[in-house]
């Protein structure tokens, strides 16, 4: 049993507010659509790198999301087997659709990712690797470092009771030095230590910009969110998201100016406006919208077929209309059929 003590300290770390009498809305179905052809367009390299900045911002806003939802549902839970319901239900969607695409998309991504270039267990091995750390197909080491990070941070919150500042704190160094893997890579050259690190953490677990350490932020953002009240305005929110946006260009362009990149996967400036727009979905009226639920569901498919698309359509001339076409066809005939072969509600 719990003394008043350590109760008194769960209420500090675990806020109790208003329950929200309603999680989600047509408005975030059609944002999670828009998300999913921006990662298109950005994988797709039909765009000018001018567009970079713009098309970053639509990981993490996916995390925050997802994050959002999660954690609007466990705040609304009564106890902690009703918390722990709500995360299984999470990690196990979460599981399923990454199971369900690696295996319908298995022959093509072994082809595109060699995993059968090795001897077994060896191939084994890096499958495994690619399944739980990276990706098994382009972009579903979204999937896997949600599941990781998520729990980790479910863990530290509601097991550990470990003060929610410490978790951002270290969440914040770890998209720090994310970032300082990605876009800062030669910002400032890696001493010994950090090259021998970043030699060794892709060869035994994965990329840290493309793996669970820059999911944790963005996460607790979400589940901040969830848990708290702002009073910014709209206009605050507006201003806020706009100056955000610039700022991630700024970045970009002056980081791009006088240094050569590699990889952009992470800005620092992110950490302004991702956080500002969504505070801004959240605090405006819902849209009116039929179709959203459908282009929610086609999100997800197009999210996670459009990688193996764009590899099979790799010698075509026509490579990023073929592949949005192939999306979003295969999403609406599955789509139809889900409601008679319930297998295919795994895939969205």
């Amino acid at each position: 049993m719990e003394t008043p003590i350590e109760q008194d300290s769960i209420t500090r770390t675990i806020p109790q507010i208003s329950k929200p009498s309603k999680i989600g809305g047509n408005k975030f179905d059609v944002l999670k659509f828009i998300l999913s052809l921006m990662i298109f367009f950005l994988h797709s390299g039909r765009f000018s790198h001018h567009y970079i900045p713009l098309f970053r911002v639509a990981v993490p806003l996916f995390f925050i999301t997802t994050s959002y939802f999660l954690f609007s549902k466990i705040r609304q839970a009564s106890n902690e087997k009703e918390r722990d319901q709500a995360l299984k239900k999470f990690l196990k969607r979460n599981f399923y659709l990454l199971l369900f695409w690696t295996i319908v998309f298995i022959v093509p991504n072994a082809m595109h990712r060699q995993w059968l270039s090795q001897p077994f267990p060896y191939s084994l091995l890096s499958f495994l690797k690619s399944f739980i750390f990276g990706s098994t197909f382009m972009a579903s080491w979204f999937l896997s470092a949600s599941i990781i990070a998520t729990s980790i941070l479910y863990w530290a919150i509601y097991k550990v009771r470990l003060s929610q500042w410490i978790i951002v704190g270290i969440s914040l160094l770890l998209n720090l030095f994310c970032c300082r893997t990605s876009l800062y890579l030669f910002v400032i050259p890696p001493g010994n230590m950090l090259s021998s690190f970043l030699d060794t953490f892709p060869h035994f677990i994965g990329i840290p910009y493309q793996c669970f350490p820059v999911a944790f932020i963005w996460i607790i953002i979400g589940k901040i969110i969830a848990y708290e009240e702002f009073n910014f305005s709209k206009l605050q929110l507006i201003l806020m998201s706009i100056v955000g946006l610039l700022l991630v260009f700024l970045e970009y362009f002056l980081v791009s100016s006088f240094f050569k990149i590699d990889n952009n996967d992470c800005l620092v400036t992110l950490l302004l406006f991702c956080p500002s727009f969504f505070l801004l979905l959240v605090k405006i009226g819902d849209l009116d919208i039929q179709c959203a639920r459908t282009l929610r569901k086609l999100s997800i498919i197009i999210f996670c077929t459009h990688g193996t698309f764009l590899w099979l359509y790799r010698d075509s001339e026509y490579k990023f209309s073929m592949t949005l076409i192939s999306s979003i066809l295969l999403g609406l005939i599955i789509i139809h059929l889900s409601k008679r072969f319930e297998i295919l509600r795994y895939s969205h």
